[in-house]
């Protein structure tokens, strides 16, 4: 489940704005209508983690060995049937040397757990994972071959 903000039409013509609950936008749109209100714009919120964007900031920049060892362990564990969920938070807990990975891989296994796939919660952290890598990864999910494409 997601939150969603919203502006809407009310039946006469008063704008409305609030927030929702719901599986995806899809749904939050045929709820809007439901109670009788045309959908204007309708968006994911950004889920509260606690942590505000500077703390993805500090902490140094995260190294090329430490990406290379997240890559290969979660190919490992893919490989091994663990869902993806489990093995982001195992590499989480494993990432001691970098407070950074730790706090995006926590980030990405929020994103993940609310439906969104791995490329799209890798995606929030450009300053980590470029998007040769995002794409990459999307493309192993979509394909069916993200622990080769690890």
């Amino acid at each position: 489940m997601a939150e969603f903000n919203y502006t809407a039409r009310t039946k006469d013509g008063t704008m409305q704005q609030g927030t929702l609950t719901a599986t995806d936008r899809s749904t939050a749109l045929t709820s809007l209508t439901g109670q009788g209100l045309t959908p204007i714009l309708v968006k994911e919120a950004k889920a509260a983690t606690g942590l505000s964007f500077d703390l993805f900031s500090k902490g140094g920049k995260v190294k090329l060995k430490d990406k290379v060892v997240f890559s290969r362990q979660l190919a490992t564990m893919v490989n091994a049937g663990v869902p993806i969920v489990q093995a982001l938070n195992i590499l989480r807990e494993q990432a001691l040397s970098s407070k950074r990975m730790q706090l995006a891989l926590q980030d990405a296994t929020k994103h993940v757990e609310s439906g969104g796939t791995l490329a799209d919660a890798l995606a929030r952290h450009p300053d980590i994972f470029n998007n040769i890598y995002i794409n990459m990864v999307r493309a192993g999910e979509t394909g069916g071959i993200l622990d080769e494409v690890l």
